[in-house]
């Protein structure tokens, strides 16, 4: 009895391991027919970057929205009790 367990899990691994195969030729063979164009990035990237100073604005200010996002949620918070 014992034995034949062994042979039933050692089919069974193979099955596995076979399903697995088959699967990963199948995505294999889909991800090579996919092609989607992608738009050149390149030259958009120089007219969007921001200065130094403007990126410290940036931060500061989304610093500043953070704080009072916190502050009046904090509010709320006690308000609701």
């Amino acid at each position: 009895m014992r034995e034949a367990c062994i042979v039933v899990r050692k089919a069974g691994r193979a099955v596995a391991r076979l399903a697995g195969l088959a699967a990963g030729l199948a995505l294999a063979g889909c991800a090579s027919t996919i092609s989607t164009p992608l738009r050149e990035l390149s030259g958009s990237h120089a007219s969007t970057s921001l200065t130094q100073q403007q990126q410290r604005q940036a931060v500061d200010e989304l610093t500043r929205a953070g704080a009072t996002h916190e502050h009046q949620a904090e509010q709320e918070i006690e308000n609701s009790r």
